[in-house]
């Protein structure tokens, strides 16, 4: 066998690995992603535990959400704000690594449905690295959606934005800007981070495995929140104070004056206290908004994105505080009018949403449970909640939910009987709107309190599908209500809430 040529060999083999380099770089595409990602995007692991809807005394059992974030500053994450609802631990994981960091809230807005995050220890993760945000992604734009794989490292998927609009965010908050993402692979949680060019171009809300669809809040709605914070008040996301309807009945067109006009939509009605309350009435046609042409069925030309519901000129564009020039119909005249914005908060609804998930004020005395009514209370009827709870009261929810007569107007209820010998025949009852108590009107649950504490003791209280009072027989309610104290196990049978702020007070100053 002739002895080897070590120099031929050595030879033969670079040209062997350059071919193969070259034959590389020219099948495979460039990386479309930042080199950093890994050191941008966290695992946010939740530990939840609410109050029970029904028994308001009670907590839930523990559950456990997991979705993700991204780093926006020295040691602060964004997330969405419904992944930490509730939370009673947060723990933060980077890719690669199965340590985990404590974080708190440090600012959460449901109506923008996001939160800030709070690294305890952000000198524990060195490694993490501010993104930046999108400038301009449209409609047909490619993304790419990015989170963790199996082995907690990162996984990347392509995906197209498919839609842009106005949609509702979770658990009844209104309408804000969303981008419909349709995705190669599925989403596996919250907050998974959809880049275009290489920055964030939003944060998955939800997901659909079916169609492998994902809906987004976008950069846009992003940006607001990041320098709003920023700033030493936090002011939030705008509203106008006022319900509106498409205006299309070529009769109630007539009827309005405005037939001969090509657009505008009609007020229904105007929230006391707010800055609508002193610039509109009720049949008021609006025809432009913040000089933006607003057709019959409430839609406008936005500049960036085209065609858009009329009420991302409101939320998207301006700020509480804001005066907006508004041109309007009123009796068959043309007016110019200024609209203050503000700020929806629930202490100004009918029907809160109590979506920081407090615990409810209650009374149990008797067996009767009453307590305010709240989106929450009718979404812990499960996923169909519109078809499961008291059809009276979701219809109230639905259409008069940001509609009290006066501030500070609620709806009370009696949600249910805890059964016993004191409520016999009146087991039955559930989910009844109350009207009077003790022969008083009340109009929350803080009237409720102040006439049982003047009268020593629930003596009656009047349905308003009965208009009848119903008595509670005195002389055996301080027994009877020891003996459902023990039965329920219910510490007390009256609770109020209390005012004090909380981690996810969405009103304190923000910080860098």
């Amino acid at each position: 066998m002739p002895p080897i040529n070590q120099s031929y060999l050595i030879s033969r083999t670079v040209k062997i690995a350059a071919g193969m380099l070259v034959f590389i770089l020219l099948v495979i595409p460039g990386r479309a992603y930042p080199d950093d990602m890994e050191n941008s995007l966290v695992r946010v692991m939740v530990t939840s535990q609410g109050f029970d809807a029904f028994m308001p005394w009670q907590k839930t059992d523990p559950a456990v959400r997991q979705g993700y974030g991204y780093l926006i500053g020295t040691n602060r994450v964004l997330t969405i704000a419904q992944l930490v609802r509730n939370h009673t631990l947060i723990e933060l994981q980077e890719s690669l690594s199965g340590e985990k960091y404590t974080a708190t809230v440090e600012l959460s807005d449901k109506d923008a449905n996001l939160a800030v995050l709070k690294i305890a220890d952000s000198a524990r993760m060195p490694r993490l690295v501010p993104l930046g945000l999108a400038e301009k992604v449209l409609k047909d734009s490619p993304v790419q959606i990015v989170q963790f794989n199996d082995t907690d490292g990162i996984s990347r998927s392509s995906g197209t934005i498919v839609e842009i609009s106005v949609a509702d965010l979770p658990a009844g908050l209104g309408g804000v800007l969303a981008f419909t993402a349709l995705a190669d692979m599925n989403v596996n949680g919250q907050g998974a981070v959809v880049l275009h060019s290489n920055k964030v171009a939003g944060l998955i809300m939800w997901y659909d495995h079916n169609t492998r669809m994902g809906t987004l809040l976008p950069y846009p709605v992003l940006r607001h929140f990041i320098d709003d914070m920023a700033q030493p008040v936090y002011r939030g996301f705008a509203g106008a104070g006022f319900s509106w309807a498409p205006l299309v009945d070529p009769a109630e067109r007539r009827y309005l004056k405005v037939d001969r006009l090509p657009g505008g939509i009609v007020v229904l009605k105007v929230r006391s206290g707010t800055g609508a309350a002193k610039s509109l009435l009720p049949q008021d046609v609006i025809l432009e908004w913040d000089n933006c042409a607003v057709d019959k069925l409430g839609f406008y030309k936005d500049s960036e994105f085209g065609r858009l519901a009329f009420p991302y000129l409101i939320k998207g564009h301006r700020y509480p505080g804001d005066l907006v020039n508004a041109k309007i119909v009123r009796n068959g005249e043309i007016k110019a009018v200024s609209v203050e914005m503000t700020r929806r908060t629930d202490d100004q609804l009918l029907i809160p949403d109590n979506t920081s998930g407090e615990q409810a004020a209650y009374l149990a005395d008797g067996g009767f449970l009453i307590r305010e009514l709240t989106g929450d209370y009718l979404r812990a009827y499960g996923e169909g909640w519109n078809s499961s709870a008291d059809a009276r009261l979701v219809h109230l929810y639905l259409t008069s939910a940001d509609k009290p007569e006066r501030p500070g107007d609620r709806v009370v209820i009696m949600s249910h009987v805890l059964p016993d010998p004191i409520n016999v025949s009146y087991q039955h009852l559930r989910d009844q709107v109350i009207t009077h108590i003790n022969g008083d009107p009340v109009r929350n649950i803080d009237d409720v309190f102040t006439l049982v504490e003047r009268d020593k003791g629930l003596r009656s209280f009047r349905l308003l599908s009965m208009s009848i009072d119903i008595i509670l027989d005195q002389a055996t309610l301080e027994e009877a209500n020891k003996r459902i104290m023990r039965t329920y196990q219910i510490p007390h049978l009256r609770f109020k809430q209390t005012a004090k702020a909380s981690e996810e007070d969405d009103t304190k100053p923000g910080k860098k």
